[in-house]
């Protein structure tokens, strides 16, 4: 468990089941809210971040050129993908989905765990990929995108007071945090809330 805030741009095509907890997960500056049971898909060449709870099972794929399939179980392979060799309609996969056969999935990912690392069990490891990959596709395209969540600059401001309140937070600080000028911000964080930052920052001290 724990929170993975620092971007992190992905390698390999990732295939997560979240166990339990919810998790605020980030990809290419979209959010999205987990919870236990949510396949969460990534592809190469993507920026992620999450926070929350980080209890899963997670599965990485690589394509080759020939777009072969193989499982690839090294996290940190030297080969960086791009987008564009990849062909995106490999795994049309939404981000954040609740699967239907979660139980059936969570039995394959278990069995891969401890078959994968032995060659003579080659056979039965593509077997259960091939039959995980399908499950999850079927299920992909029968269930409802997770909640999305849209998050205004005022929002993030509001989130990171209520997490750094103690701390010395200047304008500078929280206009740093959300990429605008301190100037733009006050006028858009007092529009949206009618108070100033440094208002807020006085009440949640208070409170």
């Amino acid at each position: 468990e724990g929170d993975t805030t620092k971007p992190r741009l992905t390698k390999h095509f990732e295939l997560d089941l979240d166990m339990q907890g919810n998790r605020t997960l980030t990809l290419d500056g979209v959010e999205y809210i987990t919870e236990p049971g949510s396949i969460v898909f990534r592809r190469p060449g993507q920026w992620c971040t999450s926070s929350g709870g980080y209890d899963m099972h997670m599965l990485t794929f690589e394509w080759t050129e020939e777009e072969v399939l193989k499982a690839d179980y090294a996290r940190n392979s030297p080969k960086i993908y791009n987008r564009t060799v990849i062909p995106e309609n490999i795994l049309p996969l939404p981000p954040v989905f609740m699967p239907e056969h979660g139980a059936e999935l969570l039995s394959i990912y278990k069995r891969l765990s401890v078959i994968y690392r032995q060659p003579s069990k080659q056979n039965i490891t593509d077997l259960q990929l091939s039959r995980l990959l399908y499950l999850v596709c079927s299920d992909a395209a029968n269930c409802e995108l997770q909640r999305q969540v849209e998050y205004t600059p005022a929002d993030k401001v509001l989130a990171y007071i209520n997490t750094h309140y103690m701390e010395n937070i200047t304008l500078d600080d929280l206009a740093q945090h959300v990429h605008l000028s301190r100037h733009y911000l006050a006028h858009l964080f007092r529009s949206e809330t009618g108070r100033t930052p440094f208002d807020f920052i006085l009440s949640v001290r208070l409170e």
